[in-house]
């Protein structure tokens, strides 16, 4: 639930900065919207949200089994 798809190019380009900066950044893919509809207004990327999106990672995964 912690893991997020970026480019290579993406990823390099953002580095290390503060999670409140890389979120501006997420605009292109479904995955990154969907980060954004998580975290309801907030910038805080807190260990209940890590694990909703894990568990809903986990469900679609087992669902196509």
């Amino acid at each position: 639930g912690n893991y997020l798809l970026v480019s290579k190019q993406h990823n390099c380009s953002i580095g290390n900065i503060s999670f409140i900066e890389k979120l501006k950044t997420y605009t292109t893919l479904e995955q990154h919207r969907e980060l954004k509809g998580l975290l309801d207004n907030s910038d805080i990327w807190t260990k209940e949200i890590i694990e909703k999106r894990h568990k809903k990672i986990v469900n679609f995964i087992l669902a196509e089994f």
